[in-house]
């Protein structure tokens, strides 16, 4: 059958109920087709180009921040903020852009908002000649959210150790899929597993060298950060060193929202961002060591160093946020721009709510070095004498890790499972536990 040259309406089905923060009570999914298709046998629709704008009116009296992701991976909330009676657009461009750069995609854009939108998809196509040949207009209606749970949590589990070749500590840890695992350390060293066992790779960096964290966008585009100035890159056959254009030594973490899209710090304030093509300083207005970055897009990124630094970073610059604390943050992490936990040494654990930054009771008084986050209710900390804490929503409960070592890194697959990873100058390990 010759498929129509636009999809029809009945496409716009709602997605199930996704996990919300507790204030969201409204659900809107909007179907999107974008881009150039070239049809043929499998293809979801005819050959032509495909637009889509998401149209969003706040009808309401107050101001409103609310949520938007596209339901594929990295399955990240940004935050939207509408004043009473504007408007703006969610077009293919940001969709694309947040989906790597995809020349076609198509899916669901989903909406999370605690009061009433008028959400509208506006839908285009252009033919073979160049010109529209179809339009339609298609209001979404919103579906209620309240009695979904915001999420479930975790209880404690043994953490299994692995069996890997001898290396000294890791200091870093992240996968592209549960297959697809790297941990770098002390003596340039880089592991990989690849879903039955670690192996070593070749770095290339001489034995002195520590490789201080590790961050993909796919298995074969892996970025690692370093005691020099220049970065290692996997392109998934080699790994090569890159010039880490601005760095004032050593950099120390790194984190990306997309493959064009990728933070590093370091110390002395350093921040490097790359584009997809160059890597260029940005301007941190610090020279205090940076140890940490996580977001939640490009331009929701927070880094926290020495002294209880924090910075934000909203798509234009960078500025500081008060931390409340004196001591060093190692570790930052979060669900969403309004949901992000910052540890440190002495046990240090500050949240941030959107707004401010506050203390949270913590269970330890052991240095924390890295926290991850899977839900607004299940978080992960490590840090000095083997020391694991587990967030349930509520509080932070400690959980025993098998180990007195340190563990210098977690990171994780929300619901499959969870890794930390450390070791002195003359041991490692590397342990997991289900989720």
């Amino acid at each position: 059958m010759r498929k129509t040259p636009l999809l029809a309406i009945g496409m716009l089905a709602l997605l199930p109920c996704r996990p919300a923060h507790a204030q969201d009570t409204l659900e809107y999914a909007v179907k999107f087709v974008c881009g150039r298709s070239s049809g043929g046998p499998g293809a979801p629709v005819a050959p032509g180009t495909y637009f889509t704008s998401i149209n969003i009116h706040n009808p309401n009296r107050d101001s409103l921040v609310f949520q938007f992701k596209v339901a594929a991976p990295p399955f990240q909330f940004f935050p939207l903020v509408l004043r009473s009676d504007q408007a703006l657009s969610v077009t293919c461009s940001r969709i694309q852009k947040i989906l790597g750069g995809a020349p076609f995609a198509e899916g669901f854009a989903v909406f999370h908002s605690r009061l009433p939108l008028d959400v509208v998809a506006v839908y285009t196509a252009m033919g073979v000649g160049g010109l529209v040949s179809t339009e339609e207009v298609v209001r979404t209606p919103a579906r209620t959210i309240a009695t979904t749970p915001a999420c479930t949590t975790t209880t404690a589990k043994p953490w299994i150790p692995d069996t890997f070749p001898p290396v000294l500590a890791r200091h870093g840890v992240w996968g592209a899929n549960t297959s697809d695992i790297f941990s770098v350390g002390l003596g340039g060293t880089i592991l990989h597993f690849n879903g039955a066992l670690w192996s070593l790779q070749a770095s290339g960096v001489a034995g002195g060298i520590i490789l201080t964290d590790v961050w993909a966008s796919t298995g074969s585009d892996v970025w690692v950060t370093t005691t020099t100035d220049s970065l290692l890159h996997y392109n998934g056959a080699i790994w090569s060193p890159v010039v880490a254009v601005g760095s004032r030594g050593t950099t120390t973490s790194v984190w990306g929202a997309s493959a064009t899209d990728v933070f590093v710090v370091g110390i002395g304030g350093a921040i490097l961002h790359f584009n997809g093509v160059t890597w260029s300083p940005q301007i941190s207005g610090t020279t205090t060591d940076l140890l940490s970055v996580w977001g939640t897009s490009g331009s929701d990124v927070f880094a926290v160093g020495r002294g209880g630094t924090i910075l934000h970073y909203n798509g234009a610059s960078w500025s500081p946020q008060a931390s409340g604390t004196a001591v060093d943050l190692d570790g930052v992490w979060g669900s969403a721009g309004n949901d992000v936990f910052a540890v440190g040494n002495g046990g240090t654990i500050r949240h941030y709510n959107g707004a401010t930054w506050a203390a949270v009771p913590s269970p330890t008084a052991n240095n924390l070095h890295d926290v991850w986050v899977a839900s607004p209710c299940v978080a992960f900390a490590v840090g000095d004498t083997g020391t694991v804490i587990r967030y349930n929503g509520t509080s932070w409960t400690s959980e025993p890790s098998g180990i007195v070592e340190p563990l210098l890194a977690v990171w994780g697959f929300a619901g499959l499972r969870v890794y930390a990873v450390g070791g002195t100058a003359s041991s490692a390990t590397i342990r997991h536990r289900a989720f």
